[in-house]
């Protein structure tokens, strides 16, 4: 027999796993979330810090809050759109979690 304890998926762990799975950290600052940290060797190595992500798949992202319930949901795609804007041009990225 086999036993089950759930385990609650919070944002501070959603956090730690997109950072783990994804390569990089992300923070509200000036009322716009912002990537706060990329590991180079992360799926999602093309941001630079201080990008900031406008949406992620097909939903905005207004919030690092926004962005963790949408990676809850996207994290075992083969793939996820994300739009970010660097500079004041918006550009379109995928991440691809191997």
């Amino acid at each position: 027999q086999v036993r089950m304890k759930p385990v609650s998926f919070d944002d501070s762990k959603a956090a730690r796993i997109m950072e783990e799975h994804w390569g990089f950290r992300a923070e509200d600052k000036a009322g716009k979330t912002r990537v706060a940290s990329v590991r180079q060797d992360g799926a999602a190595s093309f941001l630079r810090k201080g990008d900031i992500i406008r949406s992620l798949g097909e939903k905005p992202v207004r919030g690092v809050s926004d962005l963790l319930a949408q990676f809850r949901q996207a994290r075992m795609a083969d793939q996820v759109l994300i739009m970010i804007e660097r500079k004041g041009r918006n550009y379109y990225g995928r991440i691809m979690p191997g």
